[in-house]
């Protein structure tokens, strides 16, 4: 009985933790669903195409969508190269007692909140956009993709980090036996085995801070043009 009993009770809270995390889950979904159903019965499926945005007269989340997707585009270029190549230069290049002050920083810098990243965009990114490109306003979609990107990268380069020395030592090892060079091993080998984590760190971080700063970015009456897109 007692061995019974040890053997399901680790079963029932794995299945326990399941069920209610699908249950948390799936409320989520119900809850938005049936909050989002007024605005759909007064504007219909129109509501998510319309270019347009006069509170208590007509909504539409066209601009809301568009800007959403160029700024995350634009945050997602400037941040994953250079997050990733600086994952790959600590975690295969740099030596372990060099490494372990570079990812202390890297750590530090992901722990800053986004809003003390996005008043420092305000004041001076926005500020030298609208200067480099003589317009009347900086609050354009580049700044704020910029921004976005500049927070992000910290988060990218230490989950990355983690990522890459995640895979195993005889992984590379047997990639040498067969004759390819450092480089080769890291971008045939380590990289491929290491990219569910690292395409989990980015999916998983961008929503964190994109909510604080895309659909204010896209927040316009009409979709963005060349300049406010600049």
């Amino acid at each position: 009985m007692f061995l019974f009993i040890r053997g399901f009770l680790p079963k029932l809270g794995l299945w326990g933790s399941f069920f209610i995390s699908m249950g948390l889950v799936a409320f989520l979904f119900f809850f938005l669903l049936w909050e989002s159903l007024p605005i759909f019965t007064n504007e219909g499926f129109g509501f998510l195409l319309g270019n347009q945005w006069h509170a208590g007269e007509v909504y539409g989340a066209l601009p809301l969508i568009y800007g959403t997707l160029v700024v995350t585009g634009i945050a997602l270029c400037l941040a994953l190269p250079l997050g990733l190549g600086t994952a790959v230069f600590t975690s295969e290049f740099l030596p372990m007692k060099y490494r372990l002050g570079i990812k202390s920083i890297m750590e530090l810098l992901a722990g800053i909140p986004g809003v003390v990243y996005g008043l420092l965009g305000i004041v001076f990114v926005t500020s030298g956009v609208k200067n480099l490109f003589h317009l009347q306003n900086g609050n354009t979609l580049f700044a704020a993709g910029f921004i976005l990107g500049i927070m992000i990268l910290p988060t990218i380069m230490t989950l990355s980090d983690d990522a890459l020395r995640s895979v195993p030592r005889p992984f590379r090892e047997q990639a040498f036996a067969l004759g390819l060079n450092r480089t080769e091993t890291i971008v045939q080998v380590v990289i491929p085995n290491a990219w569910k984590g690292i395409g989990g760190g980015v999916t998983g971080n961008q929503p964190r801070h994109g909510r604080d700063h895309c659909g204010d970015a896209g927040h316009r009456e009409h979709r963005p043009d060349s300049k406010t897109l600049l």
